[in-house]
């Protein structure tokens, strides 16, 4: 089964995510939608934190899941910008890379 890990926008939470979820519950695919630092269910951090801070949050995270292959990503806004953060600098290899009105992404 491929797992779709599902990175939330600032002031969102995993709850961003119900419809997608809803529509996708019957095909062979594990939505997994954690609440980033600060938001949802997950504590306000004892510092703020920068966007390599998060992405280092979520491969610690994905860690705690078990994931290590067969896995693609999305990213909503922040969360895009914590996804983009994750292939490029940190090296993870999702299968697919989903970016939805992605921060970080300039305008030539």
């Amino acid at each position: 089964m491929t797992t779709l890990i599902c990175l939330h926008g600032w002031g969102g939470s995993k709850e961003s995510f119900t419809e997608l979820k809803e529509v996708l519950m019957h095909k062979d695919i594990d939505i997994l939608t954690p609440d980033l630092p600060g938001f949802g269910d997950e504590p306000e951090p004892t510092l703020p934190m920068t966007v390599d801070d998060y992405a280092d949050w979520v491969m610690q995270w994905m860690k705690t899941q078990s994931i290590s292959k067969d896995w693609m990503l999305l990213g909503h806004s922040h969360g895009g910008r914590i996804a983009i953060k994750l292939v490029t600098d940190k090296k993870q290899q999702p299968s697919h890379l989903f970016l939805c009105a992605a921060a970080g992404i300039r305008h030539p």
